[in-house]
């Protein structure tokens, strides 16, 4: 068999693999969770798991785990800046954009709508401060 070939059915053992850990439910993807870096722009950066990561975000899943350093942790979820949105977000039905935070997962969103107020609490909850984002 050439390489190629040999790659081919090593990833297509591994994918029937996922498959079938998958069918059990997420502890397997829970117990092997990829460590992870916070980075200077506040996401996290995979040191390891990528074919497991890849496989979750190609069966749709968003909420993938990590093990990452609690101090790490801490400073993305930005726990001052969530309070802020978080409250202000009881006012509204619906938000402008998705807000790819734990703290926001479930909220309705609407890319239609622009509400600066929303803007400003969003933007000093992803650390960018005095960056408004427009209609997304």
């Amino acid at each position: 068999m050439n390489y190629i070939f040999e790659q081919l059915i090593k990833r297509s053992d591994l994918y029937s693999f996922f498959e079938n850990v998958l069918y059990d439910g997420l502890n397997y993807f829970i117990d092997a969770a990829p460590p992870a870096k916070l980075n200077s722009n506040g996401n996290f950066n995979l040191l390891d798991g990528h074919h497991r990561t890849c496989f979750l975000f190609y069966n749709k899943f968003h909420g993938i785990p990590l093990q990452v350093l609690k101090m790490e942790y801490e400073k993305y979820f930005n726990q001052e800046a969530a309070n802020a949105l978080m409250e202000y977000c009881k006012e509204l039905d619906e938000v402008p954009l998705k807000i790819w935070h734990p703290a926001f997962v479930r909220l309705p969103v609407n890319k239609n709508l622009y509400d600066k107020n929303f803007n400003i609490l969003y933007n000093a909850l992803k650390g960018c401060e005095g960056i408004e984002l427009k209609n997304i």
